[in-house]
């Protein structure tokens, strides 16, 4: 429910943000999503290495604060889908649109769905000598320095991609059509 919840007000709050923001400067359609990710890694990094305790008590439940992480990483951890998705409608052709959209969306699920469980559990088996029960828990957090590569490359992508939007034209043409 937080996590759902926080990521469908991230989405649609992301979307209002890089459409306003990309009116004045095509860069921020790569700048939402660094600037989203930047946000979110320390409240991964909270979510999960802050020691247990209590944020506020609705009624009699307590809730904890890693409901209060968790719920901040889920509403900025989405930022980088939909304006990336957005920058590949811009970089390629009619034609080549889909195999684009197709090619960026089955690398995210192979890393993020394939690798990702299987990284993490690797991690967990190897902290477990040093870390006992903690492991997983360190595991989960050492993954977040994929959020730190994925602001590498966002942030390398943010110039290239402010010039080939000046001259699109020069872009498009580049692209070689497929050999029938």
């Amino acid at each position: 429910m937080v996590g759902g919840t926080g990521a469908t007000v991230g989405t649609l709050a992301c979307g209002i943000l890089t459409d306003r923001m990309a009116r004045r400067d095509v860069g921020w359609q790569i700048g939402v999503p660094l600037a989203g990710t930047l946000i979110s890694i320390p409240f991964a990094l909270s979510y999960f290495l802050w020691p247990q305790g209590t944020a506020f008590y609705i009624g009699s439940i307590a809730v904890p604060q890693a409901f209060v992480f968790y719920s901040a990483f889920s509403f900025f951890g989405v930022w980088w889908a939909t304006p990336c998705l957005s920058a590949i409608t811009h970089l390629f052709p009619a034609t080549r649109l889909a195999q684009a959209t197709a090619i960026f969306v089955m690398a995210m699920t192979l890393l993020g769905v394939g690798i990702g469980p299987l990284f993490v559990g690797m991690l967990s088996d190897f902290f477990v000598p040093t870390l006992g029960s903690e492991s997983l828990r360190y595991a989960l957090a050492s993954s977040v320095s994929m959020l730190v590569l994925a602001c590498v490359f966002l942030t390398l992508a943010l110039p290239r991609y402010r010039q080939q939007m000046k001259d699109p034209a020069a872009h498009l043409t580049a692209v070689r059509p497929v050999a029938a």
